[in-house]
């Protein structure tokens, strides 16, 4: 499905708002923005059979156990470095640039909103060794991409990054692809587009009291608790 907007020719951070803006529906309709051709429309894409995790405690162990996470001398922490692991995960790896400056940009305006995040593995010395990059909407969480620059470390990031989202009351995690069996590792399974879709609009619907996502700075500062 082709966009019908285009974000050229305007100016630079009112494209970003509107294309954060157009991206937040896109993933609450199950779908997700590809950047083929950054001077042409942005492209909405969906794939019939949807790789996802519905994490629990139980599968997070079995994973924490699986893969010898204690052998792990990292330590994740959610929202810090967001513009480090964004630029690492633009970085090209065999199969072009996906995540394009305009979508760059985008990702900023969402983490400004509070709904574009990221979660950080540093090694012992208190460098960023891996990433992701997440977009969470209510209990719904979308991993768009990951980067590592040590060993293990981005299965320590997303590790991570699902015990961070089980704690948060996350129900939903979208992977779109299933790739490899690296993901099945991590309790990643398909179901067809219209379960998905079952399933996303239960996540976008949290009980009362709402279950959401809410930045750092809008927790220390708010006096009560914003929703979406």
């Amino acid at each position: 499905m082709s966009g019908d907007l285009r974000y050229a020719n305007v100016d630079p951070r009112a494209a970003a708002a509107k294309l954060a803006r157009d991206m937040i529906g896109a993933y609450a309709s199950g779908w997700f923005p590809v950047d083929k051709n950054p001077d042409g429309p942005m492209l909405w894409n969906t794939v019939e059979q949807r790789a996802i995790i519905q994490p629990t405690v139980e599968g997070i162990a079995r994973v924490r156990r699986a893969r010898r996470a204690h052998r792990w001398k990292f330590e994740v922490r959610p929202d810090e470095d967001f513009d480090v692991v964004l630029e690492a995960c633009a970085v090209p790896h065999g199969n072009g640039v996906w995540l394009t400056g305009r979508l760059r940009d985008a990702y900023r305006v969402l983490r400004d909103m509070g709904f574009g995040r990221c979660c950080t593995a540093y090694d012992p010395a208190g460098e960023v060794a891996g990433g992701t990059l997440v977009v969470t909407i209510a209990r719904a969480s979308f991993i768009e991409t990951m980067f590592h620059w040590e060993s293990n470390a981005g299965n320590a990031a997303l590790l991570g990054t699902l015990e961070v989202l089980l704690a948060e009351g996350c129900r939903l995690i979208d992977l779109q692809y299933l790739g490899s069996d690296h993901n099945k590792r991590f309790g990643a399974i398909e179901i067809p587009r219209h379960r998905y879709l079952e399933l996303l609009r239960e996540a976008l619907e949290p009980p009362e009291p709402r279950t959401v996502h809410v930045p750092r700075r809008l927790r220390e500062s708010a006096t009560q608790v914003p929703t979406t």
